[in-house]
This record gives C-alpha cells, sequence and structure tokens, in this order.
C-alpha cells in the first residue's frame, strides 16, 4: 500500500492503480517473491505425498509424522483388502502339471475350515538353486487369511482319460 500510496493513487482503489504500478508494488514489496515461495511449498507438500495405487490396510509402520524417512528402506508395508496373492513353490520336475489360469485351493495350515479357490496368475520362468519353480495365484476375498499365512496349496489338475 505504501508503494502505491508514495505513486499517488489510492490503494483502496485497485481498479484505478495501473497495472505497471501494480506490478511495482507487488516485486518492491515482497509479495510477487512471497506468492512464488507459497507455490513452491504447495509443489513440494504435494511430492511429499504418498498414494497407493490401491486401498489397503498399514502394516508394519515404522515412521512417525513429520519424521524423515530414508528413501531406501520401507516404513511400512499396504496390505490389499479384497483379494490375496499367494506365492508358493513347485518341483522343477511337476512344473508341466501347472498352467497360468489354473484353479487351485487354498487351506491355512492352522486350520481346516476356510478352504479357498483360487487361480494361478504368474509362473517365474527361472528354476531356483533346489530345482523349484515360484508361483502366484490371486484369491478372490481373504476373510480367513492373513500376510505372511502358511498355507496348503492343492493344485486341481484334470487328466485325460
Amino acid at each position: 500500500k505504501d508503494i502505491i500510496i508514495g505513486q499517488g493513487y489510492n490503494p483502496e482503489n485497485r481498479n484505478d492503480v495501473p497495472e505497471e504500478i501494480m506490478k511495482l508494488a507487488r516485486v518492491k514489496s515482497g509479495y510477487e517473491t512471497a506468492l512464488l515461495k507459497k507455490e513452491m511449498i504447495e509443489h513440494e507438500m504435494a511430492a511429499a505425498t504418498l498414494t497407493a495405487p490401491f486401498s489397503g490396510i498399514i502394516a508394519n509402520l515404522t515412521a512417525q509424522p513429520n519424521q524423515l524417512v530414508s528413501s531406501s528402506e520401507p516404513f511400512c508395508r499396504i496390505i490389499q483388502e479384497k483379494d490375496m496373492e499367494i506365492v508358493f513353490h513347485v518341483l522343477e520336475s511337476e512344473l508341466h502339471l501347472v498352467t497360468k489360469g489354473q484353479k487351485i485351493a487354498i487351506e491355512p495350515a492352522a486350520s481346516t475350515l476356510h478352504c479357498k479357490n483360487g487361480e494361478i496368475i504368474e509362473i517365474n520362468p527361472i528354476v531356483d538353486e533346489k530345482g523349484l519353480i515360484q508361483i502366484k495365484a490371486i484369491v478372490k476375498g481373504n476373510a480367513g487369511l492373513m500376510e505372511g499365512m502358511n498355507v496348503t496349496v492343492q493344485i486341481h489338475h484334470h487328466t485325460k482319460e
């Protein structure tokens, strides 16, 4: 306002002040710098916010609000609520019995009451040093299953007569 008054204009009637004088007042008063800093902070805040690509439950949270977190170490896990991914291994000699899209049954090792049906979604093309191949399956609806739980997997294989 001081700069506008110094130029002979009434700061209450901003429509009467020429645009060049308003620009000069913004620069000299530090208003433009403050706007730029505000935009930069808003951008940094948006970049500092993490958004998961799916909804889920946070587990193993080690960070606290306003704590600096190393970018190389995980500070939490997000577990998808609706579907559960099952990872298991089959022997190299039994790979010919397994195909992508094949139906399986999953039963928690701790209980025989909650048998779930699933489907093989991925077969890793590498055999490990123990002669095992990693298989991934998906189970729709994870009721009764928890992340890290031991399960028994039955692969349904139909033979032709």
